[in-house]
């Protein structure tokens, strides 16, 4: 009796716990990729370098020189390396109105690279310390409420306009509700806290109303952040130099008309950064003014196999003579020797990874694109505001593709590329003078013309294989200072084949 008691009270257990357990569906998803790279001229940051051969895009521009440093033998030399990534994906689905989400991510961003533990899955004898989190938070409907509201709390997507504006992934709390026929987001992140006692934090503001009319949607927002440690860095042991308020106001539309697919972005920040150590005295200028704005602008028009599509962007570049290269009060003059007081260029937030699907070689083709986004001449930093891929540029031109069979698509792609910013350049900084550097840098207009051919193979259901080739015809925008040699060099015209292997589950 006693036997059948203990044997019932298992069951009873086995039964209840294992109902609960199968009452949360578990997915799994995620992809395994192999890149690829080689070229010349292109943008390629070893592991140790910050920035790029062409010095980043900041405030202004580049600071392109071929003199001392771990890039100083780059320039017109053939480069090539492969780099792996994965991302694994768990989504624990209670019902419709309650879920857990789970993303990692292991990253080499060199086979063979040196050793340390984050993105350095490439280590020969591997054993790395590569897993990363990349998300985790709650997602659930509030209860009790007439209107439907859906929550996203813990690590998670900023994703407002990525392919303008940012994509970061971070700690914060998102609310969509649905107001029909719109949907409003509002949303708050935090990107820096620091000192809990001290004033020293950073943090995100935003709404984004949207709605669908007939076959378009269109939407509009409103982003803030405010950075009481800017440049923004965690862990701040001293009180920061700087602080920055910057809101970014935008338009989007998007879907078809007739028979076109039509996308398009309108981007404008305003804001300042303060010096908060009145370094400069009460006489001089503290403040650094920014106002930019950019365009992106998409068609297509499909028909049969073929699409025939067109591309403009368009980002204001600053002026060189009333900004210096760093855009914050640190003591720099501009180019021609003044105290900086405003930025005209288009700027994104720091760390926003950033892109849309242009070109391989100058803007990259955004983190879906053909190889990931691993080469572009666009600007980013972790830390500052920077041009992300349209400030100080603009440019347009056609897009080709057919699909040749069905596990064959090609595309072609042309752009013509010009240069926004004034009395300087947006890529280098060949000087007017090498002999007289206080007469400032050249301001030459066009940055070249960029060709692509991108192949697409699906060799089964989940195995693809994308093949990139790109020429980039370089203009005077191109130029460059040499440091080594006191002169300004024309580099030659870059180039790249890219290839990239991805397996999706």
């Amino acid at each position: 009796m006693k036997k059948f008691i203990v044997s019932s009270l298992i069951g009873f257990l086995i039964l209840t716990f294992g109902a609960v357990s199968y009452a949360i569906d578990f997915k799994m998803s995620g992809f395994i990729d192999v890149s690829g790279q080689w070229g010349s001229n292109i943008f390629q940051p070893p592991y140790e370098v910050t920035g790029n051969m062409w010095g980043g895009r900041t405030a202004t521009g580049a600071t392109f020189t071929n003199g001392a440093g771990p890039l100083s033998n780059a320039i017109d030399h053939t480069r090539a390396w492969a780099e792996e990534r994965a991302r694994l994906r768990f989504d624990a689905i209670a019902d419709k109105n309650l879920q857990g989400t789970l993303y990692f991510e292991i990253d080499s961003t060199r086979w063979g690279e040196p050793s340390g533990d984050r993105n350095r899955a490439g280590y020969w004898g591997a054993d790395r310390s590569a897993f990363e989190v990349k998300n985790a938070y709650i997602t659930f409907g509030v209860p009790w409420i007439p209107v439907p509201i859906t929550m996203n709390v813990g690590i998670q997507p900023l994703a407002q306009r990525p392919g303008i504006l940012v994509y970061n992934d971070g700690p914060g709390v998102t609310a969509g509700i649905k107001v029909d026929p719109a949907m409003i987001k509002l949303f708050w992140y935090k990107p820096v806290e620091n000192q809990d006692y001290s004033g020293d934090d950073n943090d995100v503001y935003g709404i984004d109303v949207s709605a669908k009319i007939q076959t378009i949607s269109v939407g509009g927002y409103v982003m803030h952040y405010n950075m009481n440690s800017y440049p923004q860095t965690s862990a701040t042991t001293s009180a920061p130099t700087n602080r920055a308020d910057i809101t970014w106001f935008g338009l989007y539309a998007g879907g078809k008309v007739g028979p076109v697919n039509l996308s398009f972005d309108f981007a404008y920040d305003n804001g300042k950064v303060e010096d908060r150590r009145n370094a400069l005295g009460p006489f001089l200028a503290r403040d650094i003014d920014y106002s930019g704005w950019a365009i992106l602008a998409k068609v297509d028009y499909p028909w049969e196999k073929l699409n025939f599509g067109a591309t403009f962007i368009y980002g204001t570049g600053s002026d060189a003579n009333k900004t210096n290269q760093s855009g914050v009060q640190d003591g720099s003059l501009t180019a021609n020797g003044t105290i900086p007081k405003e930025v005209k260029g288009y700027v994104v937030p720091p760390g926003a990874e950033v892109g849309d699907d242009v070109s391989l070689l100058f803007f990259g083709v955004g983190p879906a694109g053909l190889n990931r986004g691993i080469t572009g001449m666009l600007g980013s930093s972790g830390t500052t505001l920077n041009p992300g891929q349209a400030g100080g540029a603009w440019a347009i031109g056609p897009r080709i593709s057919y699909q040749v069979t069905p596990a064959y698509k090609a595309e072609f792609r042309a752009l013509y590329i010009g240069d926004t910013t004034k009395h300087g350049n947006t890529v280098a900084s060949p000087l007017k003078n090498p002999l007289i550097p206080a007469l400032g840098y050249q301001d030459d207009s066009e940055i070249g013309i960029e060709v692509n051919l991108m192949n697409y193979f699906k060799i089964y259901k989940n195995l693809l294989l994308n093949v990139g080739l790109a020429y980039l015809f370089a203009g005077d925008g191109m130029d460059y200072y040499d440091s080594a040699t006191g002169l300004n060099k024309s580099p030659d015209d870059p180039w790249l084949v890219c290839t990239r292997l991805v397996y999706l589950f």
